[in-house]
């Protein structure tokens, strides 16, 4: 099951829903690749914007309407730390993790 966050005033984890924009998790060094498999809509909005793929960056994700259809984090050395500031940046909605990321113990 992937992971699902909703960024209301609670900021809980909740099931997964068909609703939910996708949060993309990746790497610097993967960006390229990733930018590759994505949307013109997608590419064309991340030159345009000037996102740089540094650590730690956010960007929000358009989809062919002009609305949000997910958002894109680069994360360093910890994929909890790159998430961290999600909850004090994020529009209102419910957001899902592309990918399983494993969680300290």
């Amino acid at each position: 099951m992937s992971q699902v966050f909703t960024n209301q005033v609670s900021n809980s984890l909740i099931c997964e829903s068909a609703h939910a924009k996708t949060i993309y998790l990746i790497s610097a060094a993967s960006y390229s690749e990733w930018l590759k498999t994505q949307t013109a809509t997608v590419q064309t909005w991340l030159k345009a914007s000037g996102f740089n793929a540094k650590n730690g960056e956010v960007a929000l994700l358009p989809d062919f309407d002009g609305g949000l259809s997910g958002v894109l984090v680069i994360n360093g050395a910890s994929n909890l730390y790159a998430l961290s500031k999600l909850p004090l940046t994020l529009p209102a909605g419910v957001y899902q993790l592309a990918d399983e990321i494993a969680l300290p113990v």
